[in-house]
């Protein structure tokens, strides 16, 4: 039973930052605002809660400077706004709904990191570093889904809260390229990117196993290969990432050597034992991808072919 509960807590922290990281407008959500308002609302209950009862016990609030410093530019950026707005007769709020975007942002972030600690006994960056992986690697498969299954891909959508125009763009690409869920285009190789670049952060983690390294490896490619046939931004993040991987440690480790070895030697033997496979066993799946193969990877064919 109690297996089952830590289970469920957890699988309830993934989803939550699931949808913290990409910010769905599902539509049963009111007001057709993203998941992430939803989260920065429980986050600000909890936060009231906190407060209420430290005032109970303490008698008294502690709030940390920066939080004051960051809250008191916040309200100085608004207040210039509004008054450049009554000044000028205009109707640009975009300076005025940013500090109050990022503020929910920072919000559901408060709430992520209290179920995370509820669920966690010791929170560590490594923690939070898994949790984001295995959300961008849940992405990029469901987007891999919504690509070779219409039933999958319309019932996806069917949950979203979006305009015609962003349908019209979403119906114009799904066939040439892999469109996520809640996550499009440039800011889905942003992500994508990013996950990368924490994978190599965690292959220079001492005293990984050689079972972990393969997952991480796994998990990059996974995200390599899925993520440049939703976006091509993501070759930003696999070079950063193979960039931070070959820089040399201020003090030699051959520990460190040899888990960079195993990375890059998985990055080599992995796909060819998946290409082979896909070839043999499933030829059906590879010519469903091409296009969006030829989509993700366009410079590199042109590069080879002129």
């Amino acid at each position: 039973m109690l297996l089952l509960k830590n289970t469920v807590s957890k699988f309830f922290v993934l989803i939550c930052l699931f949808f913290y990281l990409y910010s769905v407008p599902l539509s049963f959500i009111p007001l057709h605002v993203g998941s992430r308002v939803v989260l920065a609302v429980a986050g600000f209950f909890i936060l009231i809660f906190h407060l209420a009862k430290q005032a109970g016990i303490r008698k008294d609030i502690l709030i940390k400077k920066d939080i004051l410093i960051y809250a008191g530019i916040f309200a100085l950026l608004i207040f210039f706004s509004l008054t450049a707005i009554f000044l000028n007769g205009t109707k640009d709020l975009e300076f005025v709904t940013y500090p109050v975007s990022l503020s929910l942002i920072l919000l559901a972030a408060y709430f992520i990191h209290f179920i995370v600690k509820k669920t966690n006994r010791i929170v560590t960056y490594e923690t939070i570093m898994n949790l984001i992986v295995t959300a961008v690697l849940i992405q990029v498969l469901l987007a891999l889904f919504s690509f070779l299954s219409p039933a999958v891909s319309n019932f996806l959508l069917s949950i979203q809260s979006i305009n015609e125009l962003e349908a019209s763009k979403i119906q114009e690409t799904m066939t040439l390229r892999l469109v996520g869920f809640g996550s499009t285009f440039f800011g889905a190789g942003l992500i994508n990117g990013f996950a990368l670049m924490i994978i190599a952060v965690l292959v220079k983690k001492p005293g990984i196993s050689y079972y972990r390294i393969f997952l991480l490896s796994l998990a990059f490619l996974i995200i390599f290969v899925l993520g440049m046939m939703m976006a091509r931004t993501t070759i930003i993040g696999f070079v950063l990432a193979i960039v931070y991987l070959l820089i040399p440690t201020l003090y030699f480790k051959l520990e460190a050597v040899k888990n960079k070895w195993r990375f890059f030697s998985n990055l080599i033997f992995i796909p060819l034992f998946s290409i082979l496979l896909l070839l043999f066993f499933f030829p059906s799946l590879m010519n469903n991808l091409i296009v969006a193969v030829n989509f993700g990877f366009e410079m590199f064919i042109n590069y080879y072919e002129e």
